[in-house]
Protein backbone atom coordinates (compact mmCIF):
# COMPACT_ATOMS: atom_id res chain seq x y z
CA UNK A 1 0.00 0.00 0.00
CA UNK A 2 2.51 2.31 0.72
CA UNK A 3 4.16 2.51 -2.78
CA UNK A 4 0.83 3.54 -3.90
CA UNK A 5 0.24 6.02 -1.99
CA UNK A 6 -1.67 4.40 0.67
CA UNK A 7 -0.75 3.97 4.71
CA UNK A 8 -1.18 1.71 7.43
CA UNK A 9 -3.92 1.74 9.79
CA UNK A 10 -3.49 0.02 13.42
CA UNK A 11 -5.91 -1.10 15.86
CA UNK A 12 -3.73 -2.71 18.83
CA UNK A 13 -6.14 -4.78 19.96
CA UNK A 14 -9.08 -6.31 17.49
CA UNK A 15 -12.40 -4.32 18.66
CA UNK A 16 -15.27 -4.08 16.59
CA UNK A 17 -16.73 -0.92 17.77
CA UNK A 18 -12.67 0.63 17.58
CA UNK A 19 -12.19 -1.06 14.41
CA UNK A 20 -15.14 0.47 12.61
CA UNK A 21 -14.51 3.54 14.02
CA UNK A 22 -10.88 3.52 12.46
CA UNK A 23 -12.48 2.65 9.10
CA UNK A 24 -14.51 5.54 8.90
CA UNK A 25 -12.27 7.80 10.14
CA UNK A 26 -9.12 7.29 8.15
CA UNK A 27 -11.62 6.34 5.09
CA UNK A 28 -10.10 2.91 4.55
CA UNK A 29 -10.48 1.81 1.02
CA UNK A 30 -8.78 -1.60 1.70
CA UNK A 31 -9.06 -4.11 4.47
CA UNK A 32 -7.07 -7.05 5.49
CA UNK A 33 -8.74 -9.37 8.05
CA UNK A 34 -8.83 -12.84 8.71
CA UNK A 35 -12.33 -14.13 7.95
CA UNK A 36 -13.21 -14.47 11.79
CA UNK A 37 -12.67 -10.78 12.13
CA UNK A 38 -14.82 -10.15 8.68
CA UNK A 39 -17.70 -12.22 10.06
CA UNK A 40 -17.65 -10.50 13.10
CA UNK A 41 -17.55 -6.80 11.17
CA UNK A 42 -20.75 -8.01 9.52
CA UNK A 43 -22.54 -9.57 12.30
CA UNK A 44 -22.02 -6.69 14.58
CA UNK A 45 -25.35 -4.28 15.53
CA UNK A 46 -24.75 -1.18 15.96
CA UNK A 47 -27.20 1.06 18.61
CA UNK A 48 -30.22 1.90 17.56
CA UNK A 49 -28.81 5.85 18.16
CA UNK A 50 -25.70 4.96 15.85
CA UNK A 51 -26.11 5.45 12.49
CA UNK A 52 -24.73 2.13 10.34
CA UNK A 53 -21.60 3.35 8.47
CA UNK A 54 -21.98 3.94 4.58
CA UNK A 55 -19.38 1.13 3.25
CA UNK A 56 -21.29 -1.01 5.64
CA UNK A 57 -24.46 -0.29 3.84
CA UNK A 58 -22.98 -0.48 0.29
CA UNK A 59 -20.12 -3.21 0.46
CA UNK A 60 -21.29 -5.71 2.84
CA UNK A 61 -24.17 -7.77 3.09
CA UNK A 62 -26.21 -7.58 6.67
CA UNK A 63 -28.43 -10.17 8.27
CA UNK A 64 -31.66 -7.97 10.03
Amino acid sequence: MALIDGHFVCVPKFDVEATLQAIEREKVSNLYLVPTLYHMLIEHRPSPASESPVWRKSALPVRR
